[in-house]
């Protein structure tokens, strides 16, 4: 006897459906294109991260900058052993001075100066001069010469942090009695002219000697 097939079974061939290799080829580009996204995302975080930790270094050095020339203009030339270092809005004072009362309101001038909120002072009291009562009279000039010298550094280095941005922390500052050296790397001619200009035009500053170098 001769049997129809079953209406409730199709017929089925040895064709392979191309579904499940489309499914699986949409999920391997979208993985990638989300591994991509992910990279992109990483350098550019990389990059914006990069550029905060550049600004907030120049943000440090002005500030630093500013807290020495409120200790140089408040202590004068007991203020030259004293270097500040700046960390976001905390000043920590270090080095030696002759007179106590240099040791104890250094931290007050520090908090003085706007953006400063917090200072440490490790400063320390220097004794080793208290004997050379004979010697003070011969120094002073020197001293003075040193203060004034201190000051336009100062000056000259803010004015480039200011002016240059983070290219400015690469500078070395240097004055002798007006006379200004900038040492350092320079990525153009025209930032380097810049500097060049930036020092002449700081108050005390007669004179400008270019080390600079470009890269």
């Amino acid at each position: 006897m001769k049997t129809n097939p079953s209406p409730h079974f199709p017929h089925v061939t040895g064709k392979t459906s191309s579904f499940p290799f489309r499914t699986q080829l949409i999920l391997s580009l979208s993985l990638g294109l989300l591994l991509g996204l992910g990279a992109c995302a990483a350098r550019l975080g990389m990059d914006q991260e990069t550029e905060r930790s550049e600004a907030h270094q120049v943000a440090d050095a002005e500030l630093a900058a500013q807290v020495r020339g409120a200790l140089l203009d408040k202590l004068g030339k007991d203020a030259l052993g004293i270097q500040p270092q700046v960390s976001s809005t905390t000043a920590t004072l270090w080095g030696q001075v002759q007179e106590r009362s240099s040791q104890e309101l250094a931290r007050e001038i520090a908090l003085s100066v706007p953006g400063i909120r917090r200072v440490k002072n490790r400063i320390a009291l220097d004794k080793s001069g208290e004997d050379d009562r004979g010697l003070v009279g011969k120094t002073m000039e020197h001293s003075g010469a040193e203060l004034r010298d201190a000051a336009t550094e100062n000056r000259v280095g803010l004015a480039l942090l200011g002016e240059l941005g983070r290219y400015g922390l690469d500078i070395e500052v240097e004055s002798s009695d007006g006379i200004v050296s900038l040492r350092g790397p320079m990525p153009d001619q025209e930032r380097k002219q810049r500097a060049l200009k930036t020092a002449q035009d700081a108050e005390g500053v007669r004179k400008v000697i270019d080390l600079l170098e470009l890269n």
